[in-house]
Parts: structure tokens; sequence; C-alpha cells
């Protein structure tokens, strides 16, 4: 797990993520490497996951480790809304 955790660390660092960004993570999945990259950077990350018990897992995880203000978790499917428009709204 650290070896996880190293590389989440590093590919922040590597992107230049600081701590006013806010991140999205799509396909988060239960949460691990947005909470990690949130904890790493200081920055805010909002996870979007189509996984209903997969979002809930990630919320429930994500306030044990206390990080309810800094990460958050959307149930969407990005391929549908991915096509659906050509702006960028996450772009930022």
């Amino acid at each position: 797990m650290q070896a996880l955790a190293r590389h989440e660390h590093y590919l922040a660092h590597m992107i230049g993520i600081k701590d006013n960004y806010t991140v999205l993570d799509v396909g988060c999945g239960v949460g691990g490497p947005a909470r990690e990259i949130a904890t790493f950077a200081g920055c805010k990350v909002v996870g979007v996951n189509n996984n209903g018990y997969q979002i809930e897992r990630a919320t429930a995880l994500t306030a044990k480790r206390g990080l309810s203000d800094k990460v958050s978790f959307v149930q969407d499917n990005f391929m549908v809304n991915a096509s659906s428009s050509h702006s960028s709204k996450c772009g930022h």
C-alpha cells in the first residue's frame, strides 16, 4: 500500500497539484487515490463513478478518515456526460 501512496504522491507532485485546486477523479472506485492525493496536496477532489455501492463505500471511508471537507463523490455516468458536450466544464 505504501508503494501505491508514493506513486500517487509522485503523480500529484509531477502534475503540480496545488492546495487551491479541485481535482476530478473519473472512475474513482472507492476513492483511495482521491483521499491520498487530497491528503498529500491539500487540494479538494471530486470523485465520479457510476457504481452506487462504490460511491457509498468511498463516502464512508472518506468520513472515517476525516476528509469529507476535502473529498466528495458523485454517482454519475461520466461516459454519457463526456460525450454529450464538448465544453470544458472541468478544464480549469
